[in-house]
């Protein structure tokens, strides 16, 4: 059962009052390791393989557009449509670095 917490003795200065006052816990070298090691195997399990996968996307959608603009054999409504869809691919890969720059 945990105790009651007790009343400490705060000074006062005028035209000023306490909030609140918190404890943390102070974290072992030990402990430290192993937070910094969850957080690792987090990142390479979750977030990696997400940008992994987008930019290997954008890539082979990219190299895909390229492809049908400078084969000599593309109709002109097919080099329509992939130049839109580089456009969107560009933009999106600005809209990306852009994005994780300004946070």
């Amino acid at each position: 059962m945990p105790r009651a917490p007790k009343d400490f003795p705060v000074p006062r200065f005028p035209g000023m009052d306490v909030n609140e006052i918190n404890y943390r816990k102070t974290e072992d070298e030990q402990e430290k390791a192993l937070r910094l090691h969850k957080e690792k195997l987090l990142f390479y399990f979750k977030e990696l393989p997400a940008y992994v996968f987008g930019f290997a996307f954008l890539g082979v959608s990219a190299f895909y557009c390229y492809w049908v603009l400078f084969t000599p054999s593309t109709s002109p409504e097919e080099r329509r449509y992939a130049w839109s869809a580089l456009s969107a691919v560009l933009g999106g890969i600005v809209g990306i670095v852009y994005g994780r720059s300004t946070k």
